[in-house]
Formats: structure tokens, sequence, C-alpha cells
């Protein structure tokens, strides 16, 4: 009985030394990411290409909606909550090391945009 107690225990720090890699943390987020594509709709449009977000604390800045604007964030699992300045909630999701996919409805319409780290 004594013998499995240290497998548990190592078991144990596998398990919280594991990380899902499809979580998105403020260290992933820190940067600028610029939009490579986007789709309003479901259709690519290119109105959006070169759109930027840069996020630094508690601070998104883009200029995704025309002009650049500033916005206070919160970020709960892959979901960033706008709370300050705008007011949106954008779902995210990794799609690589250095890449995202950001989907957020405006005005009832959908948009993803398809970013990558800068």
């Amino acid at each position: 009985m004594h013998s499995s107690s240290p497998w548990y225990f190592i078991l144990c720090l596998l398990i919280a030394a594991c990380k899902d890699e499809r979580t998105i943390d403020a260290e992933f987020l820190r940067g600028k990411w610029v939009v490579y594509e986007a789709y309003r709709n479901e259709k690519k449009t290119n109105t959006l290409e070169g759109a930027y977000f840069f996020f630094e604390g508690q601070i998104m800045s883009s200029n995704f909606l025309g002009q650049d604007q500033q916005a206070e964030f919160k970020l709960v699992k892959n979901k960033l909550h706008l709370v300050k300045g705008l007011k949106l909630d954008l779902d995210l999701k990794k799609t690589g090391p250095a890449s995202m996919e950001m989907k957020v409805e405006i005005q009832n319409t959908p948009f993803a945009f398809y970013v990558k780290r800068e």
C-alpha cells in the first residue's frame, strides 16, 4: 500500500504541470497582432486585412472598427470581455504558436479575424 503513494504523487505532479495548449492566457495575448484574413457574415472581406490588436496589461488597442481605440479587457476561458471603452465579447482560439482566431458579433453581424503575432 505504501509503494503506490510515490506514484500517486508523481501522477499528481504531472497533471498539475500539464496545461491545456489551447488555453489563451495573458502571456500568449501580450503584444501586437495583425489581421491577415477576415470574414464578415462568413464571407471573406479584404477591408479588415492589416487591422491590428495590441494587448498590454489589461488594455487592448485596436483599429478594427476603423479608427484607433482603446478598451480595458478581462480574459476568462478564451473569451475576451471588453469592459471599458468598447463593450464587446470576443471568442479566441489558438490556431498556432503565434496565431489565433478571434470571433465577435457587432450589430448582429458575425466577424472572424485570423491574426498573427507581429
